[in-house]
């Protein structure tokens, strides 16, 4: 694993792709933002997740890819390292949803929209974005390719328009 941890925790976790939130089965021992730096396929994804103290910890679902490998190195809410995992997932679609909740202070978070025009009206959208968004599995760096951030979101009309789905990173909300 890419963080030089020398003992990895390996968990099974089970994935219902139509479910918003995915449990991790990992329990957290603090209440607050932990961060988490996941990888998979080397690339790195680094988000804050709020949790609860004896509670399992939750991902959102579109992080994770079903019946593979993803190498996690978790961070408590004084940003110290907590352990890394190798997190083995597996497709259950009798799994019901366990919901994400979003970190309570302005920390890197993941949005998912469905979208279906020249304008995206969100307020996900309307703080701090990502450069890169993916725009149906697609990365897209929005600034680069003349969309703009307006009051209420954001602007494609230049690349005719956004259709599909729309997953990003955003803070300051």
């Amino acid at each position: 694993m890419a963080c030089g941890c020398e003992d990895i925790t390996c968990v099974d976790v089970y994935v219902n792709p139509c479910s918003t939130g995915t449990d991790t089965g990992i329990v957290a021992s603090q209440t607050g933002n932990y961060r988490a730096l996941l990888e998979f396929n080397g690339v790195s994804t680094n988000f804050s997740v709020a949790v609860t103290t004896g509670e399992k910890i939750s991902f959102p679902t579109f992080l994770l890819n079903e019946d593979y490998k993803h190498q996690l190195k978790l961070f408590d809410t004084s940003d110290e390292f907590i352990g890394c995992y190798s997190l083995n997932t597996h497709i259950a679609l009798n799994i019901a949803d366990y919901p994400v909740t979003p970190p309570e202070t302005a920390a890197w978070q993941w949005g998912e929209l469905t979208v279906n025009g020249n304008t995206v009206d969100s307020n996900l959208l309307t703080g701090d974005i990502s450069p890169i968004i993916w725009l149906n599995e697609q990365p897209l760096n929005w600034a680069n390719q003349g969309i703009t951030q307006t009051s209420t979101g954001l602007d494609f009309t230049t690349i005719g328009g956004a259709y599909g789905n729309l997953v990003f990173q955003y803070k300051n909300i």
